[in-house]
């Protein structure tokens, strides 16, 4: 189960309201003591902004396992990659690798 959730805040003395962020969570069921499945019942989509949502979640959804399947496989496959890029990073290396706090010091020293 997805819940969208939308973080706002208010000025009183203002009478001012603004959208802070928006985020989603995902619920999962957990097997039971005894090890069985839980089964919930599917929920339909009633409004066309329902029907949009519903959409847009399986999309994320799907995204979400693409990604997953692709780390699993990443991880299962790349330990030599790994300790590599591990290696590097104590170093200080990997350079064009996206960038931390240490590549932005390096940068604006030199």
């Amino acid at each position: 189960m997805e819940v969208g959730i939308q973080v706002s805040c208010e000025d009183l003395f203002l009478d001012r309201h603004w959208r802070v962020c928006h985020a989603y969570a995902t619920f999962v069921t957990q097997r039971t003591h005894t090890g069985n499945k839980v089964t919930l019942k599917p929920t339909a989509p009633l409004t066309e902004k329902e029907q949009v949502e519903y959409s847009v979640a399986a999309e994320r959804r799907r995204v979400r396992m693409l990604h997953d399947d692709i780390i699993k496989d990443l991880l299962s496959h790349g330990s030599v990659l790994q300790g590599r890029l591990l290696h590097r990073a104590v170093k200080g290396g990997c350079e064009g690798a996206g960038g931390g706090p240490g590549d932005r010091e390096k940068k604006s020293e030199g």
